[in-house]
Order: structure tokens, then C-alpha cells, then sequence
């Protein structure tokens, strides 16, 4: 299945583009990151700033990788749903269900290890960069000598690959269980989804509960913020996962008032009713952004107006310092995946939108109709994100507040919110743009 794969590949090269960039840009995040633990455990680094350099990248390096992964996972997964209609041809013309998740499989491959490798060179220039910030901060020594051994980048491509492989098996799997020219999109929550998302949601309320226990017994003012930082990861992830419904009642919803919005919100629900899996995927770079945002941003909030005794820590610099790289980095990352399975989506139904147009929609219905769809997932990735956050917000509220919650909180909530609009909106309106100034019989000649 070797020739078939490479043909597949040179012929959907913008298909692959959103699965490369998503391994791409995590291959440099994880590289990055993970060089600091290396770095730091090098023979000629004191204690104190080997502590700092793997707390670093061990901490920044688990949220993003977690992130990283599921958003390779996510982008993978569209991209095989992407092409439900061209598996299903192949078992129609003889194709078994064992070829077809074969060539699925060497097509990713093949996408993640050359997005995976071209991406090393650039994480290690990362990497040298953080750790030339991190000194010029004055958090560790000046000279220290910038580490990224073999071990390491092998691992990181394996663990690339591995999602990837897994993220693509469990999508084509999807498709091969349906009889063979059967092209409906799946409207149903899949078991190993919702099991993930459970596990998720519970693990992130246990260890709440757990890290609010022991955050209250200590006097160390950032055990809080160690115990409940990342929850807002975990439970994010968790409520990307079970949006499928989620989408599905708000597509009812905007069908209902689709008098409001004429044409644009009755193309935009049926759309998003008809494809609520498939469209969730775009959402987990949006829950991801908005909650690791918001939840991140919250906390650091929360402590600067209410935790006493952390200014005279001498830890505060760093402890603040790694929020904030936190919020930067993954934030940037989750934007570009915003950015990335937008298009990617977009650009994928350009048959769909050709046919609408030789139907009857005008090229503004089309364009209306494709940013509602964003707008309404941006709504809906912006209400889970919120959600998400709270795992991280709340306990940590219920141990620090003693007074009205800073204004301070509204302002991070509208102004995430806001972006996250923006580019998602963005993103689909700049892609319809492009596709419907394609005349229709060209595209569904093609």
C-alpha cells in the first residue's frame, strides 16, 4: 500500500497541511521545553538552577505536551473524516477494511514524521531561546550550556507518532464499521470519546478536591498553585471531547431563530446538525485556548490580590514567570491550530459550498453562512473553555479569596472571549473568501 499512500498524499497535499502544521508546531513546543529538563540535569548546572530548569520544562513541557497531543489527535482525526466519501469509494470498487486502515495509517506516518523531523531544528532554536530568556531574567546563571540529546528527540518522535497512529486508527475505524457506501456523517457520540471525556472531567474534580486539601493544610502560598494550575487542561480537554451534543442542541437552537438571521442561519444549523462530530473537532483548539487562557490568567489574578506572604518569596519571579509562558506559549499554539482546522474545514467543503451555489445561494449566502457556522462554534468553544477554567478557578477561589472577586476576572474573560472570536471568524471568512471566488462548475468539475 506503499504507492497508493504517496499517491493519496501528492493528491490531497492541503488535505495533510492541517495534520503537518499541528505536528509541526508541537514537535517545537515539546522540543523546547523538554531540552530545559535535559539542560538542567547536566553535570556543570548548580542544584539551584537545575531545579529551576527542569521544574520549567517538566512543568510548561506536561501542559503542552498534553495540549500538543490532543491537538495532533484532533487534527488527525479530521483529516480522515475529512475523507469518508474517498475510503468508502475504495471498498466499493474492492478495497478490503484492512487495506484501507493500512493506507490511512502509512499516510500518517508519513505526514507526522516528516512534519516531526523538519520541526526538531526549529524546537532546539526554541529551546535555546528560552533559555537565554530565563538567564537574562536573571532566574538561573549566565554561560549555562543549552542540551538536547538523542534520547530525547527520540522519544519525541515516537510519542508524535504514536498519537497520530492512534488518532487515525480510531477514526478510520469510524468509517469501516459502516457498511461500504454508506457516507452519512456519524451524528453520535463514539464510546472511546465519551469514556475520555468522562475519565478526564472526574480526574480533573479528583484532583481538585484532592489539591484543595492539600493546598489548604500548607503554608507554602504556591502549593495552590502548583495542585490546581493544570486542571483547567484536563478538564478543557475533557468537555472537547463530549461537544458532539453540545453542538448538535445549539444547531437546533439556531434553526429555531432562523428567522433572525434569514438564509445564513438556517444553512449555518443544517450544516452544523448534519456534521456535529466532525465540526466538534474544530472546537478543541478553541476550548483549549479559552480555557488554559482564562484559567491560567484567573489564578494568577486571584493570587496577586489575595495570597499574602508571596511577595517576599523568593520563588514568586519564577512561579510567575512559568504562568505566563504557560499562557503564551500554549495560547499561541492553540490560536494557530484555531487558525489551521478552521481553514483546513473550510477548504474541505468546497464541493458542498459549489453545490450551493448552483442551487441557488448567492456568493454572500455562502460566506454569511460559513461565518455563522465559526461564530456559533467560536460561542461554543468560548461556553466549554469557561467551563474548563472553572477546575482551576474555583478551588483555587475558595482557598484565597476574602473579599469580592477582582474586576480584573471579567476583563480576562471578554478579552479571551473576544480573540478567540476574532480569529476563528477570521480564519473561516478569509478561507470561504478564497474558495467561493472559484466558479461552481470548475470546482465540481474538478
Amino acid at each position: 500500500m506503499s504507492a497508493p499512500a504517496l499517491a493519496s498524499l501528492r493528491g490531497r497535499a492541503g488535505s495533510f497541511a492541517a495534520c503537518a502544521l499541528s505536528v509541526f508546531f508541537g514537535t517545537v513546543l515539546m522540543t523546547g521545553f523538554t531540552s530545559l529538563i535535559e539542560t538542567g540535569q547536566a553535570d556543570p548546572v548548580s542544584e539551584v538552577d537545575g531545579e529551576t530548569l527542569m521544574v520549567m520544562g517538566a512543568v510548561i513541557g506536561s501542559w503542552g505536551v498534553l495540549i500538543v497531543l490532543a491537538a495532533v489527535a484532533s487534527t488527525v482525526a479530521i483529516t480522515v473524516r475529512q475523507r469518508t466519501t474517498e475510503l468508502n469509494h475504495l471498498r466499493v470498487i474492492g478495497a478490503t477494511n484492512r487495506q484501507v486502515r493500512s493506507l490511512v495509517r502509512r499516510e500518517t506516518v508519513a505526514v507526522a514524521l516528516v512534519a516531526t523531523l523538519a520541526g526538531l531544528v526549529p524546537g532546539l532554536l526554541a529551546g535555546r531561546l528560552l533559555l537565554s530568556l530565563v538567564a537574562d531574567a536573571g532566574l538561573v546563571s549566565s554561560g549555562i550550556e543549552h542540551r538536547l540529546g538523542v534520547v530525547t528527540i527520540g522519544a519525541i518522535i515516537v510519542s508524535l507518532l504514536l498519537v497520530a497512529v492512534v488518532a487515525s486508527s480510531l477514526a478510520v475505524r469510524q468509517v469501516t464499521r459502516r457498511r461500504a457506501g454508506v457516507t452519512a456523517e456519524p451524528t453520535r457520540l463514539s464510546r472511546v470519546r465519551a469514556i475520555g471525556g468522562v475519565v478526564l472531567l472526574l480526574g480533573a474534580i479528583g484532583q481538585g478536591v484532592v489539591g484543595s486539601l492539600v493546598a489548604s493544610q500548607s503554608d507554602d502560598p504556591f502549593v495552590a498553585m502548583q495542585m490546581l494550575g493544570s486542571l483547567s487542561i484536563v478538564a478543557s480537554l475533557g468537555l472537547a471531547l463530549l461537544a458532539p451534543p453540545v453542538v448538535t442542541m445549539t444547531a437546533r437552537g439556531l434553526a429555531g431563530a432562523r428567522g433572525l438571521a434569514g438564509n445564513a442561519s438556517h444553512l449555518a444549523a443544517t450544516a452544523l446538525a448534519r456534521r456535529s462530530v466532525r465540526a466538534s473537532g474544530a472546537l478543541t483548539p478553541i476550548v483549549m485556548f479559552v480555557g488554559v487562557a482564562v484559567g491560567t490568567l484567573g489564578l494568577m489574578a486571584l493570587h496577586h490580590e489575595f495570597s499574602v506572604g508571596a511577595g517576599d518569596n523568593p520563588d514568586a519571579a519564577t512561579v510567575e514567570l512559568l504562568n505566563y509562558v504557560v499562557v503564551g506559549v500554549i495560547a499561541l499554539f492553540a490560536a494557530i491550530m484555531i487558525v489551521t482546522t478552521t481553514t483546513a474545514g473550510v477548504l474541505d467543503r468546497r464541493i458542498e459550498l459549489a453545490r450551493l451555489r448552483r442551487i441557488g445561494a448567492s456568493r454572500g449566502d455562502v460566506v454569511r453562512a460559513v461565518t455563522t457556522e465559526a461564530f456559533v462554534l467560536a460561542l461554543v468553544g468560548i461556553g466549554l473553555g469557561l467551563a474548563g477554567s472553572l477546575a482551576t478557578v474555583v478551588p483555587f477561589a475558595i482557598l484565597t479569596v476574602d473579599g469580592p472577586l477582582p474586576s480584573s476576572l471579567l476583563w480576562i474573560v471578554l478579552g479571551t472571549a473576544l480573540v478567540a472570536i476574532v480569529v476563528t471568524v477570521g480564519a473561516a471568512w478569509s478561507a470561504v473568501r478564497r474558495t467561493v471566488r472559484t466558479s461552481p462548475a470548475v470546482v465540481l468539475a474538478a
